[in-house]
């Protein structure tokens, strides 16, 4: 009963550890550098996905979307 209990609360501890940069613009350059990135493919060509980044004031951080989803969050204080 404990040991999923146990995994579930560090799991949920891992993904909510994001890292939290001292500035707008540190959040804004730490954005537009993962944005700028390519993933592979299984023959390692490089494919481009349409990232964007956004910021939202309201939550002190930059948006990283991939075709319209939200995927990452550069988080500032």
């Amino acid at each position: 009963m404990f040991k999923p209990l146990s995994i579930c609360a560090t799991a949920l501890l891992l993904v909510g550890c994001n890292q939290a940069y001292p500035s707008l613009k540190q959040a804004r350059a730490a954005c537009f550098e993962w944005r700028e990135k390519y993933d592979l493919d299984k023959d390692r060509v490089k494919v481009s996905m349409q990232r964007h980044c956004e910021l939202e004031r309201e939550t002190n951080q930059y948006l990283g979307t991939e075709e319209g989803e939200v995927v990452k969050h550069f988080r500032y204080y």
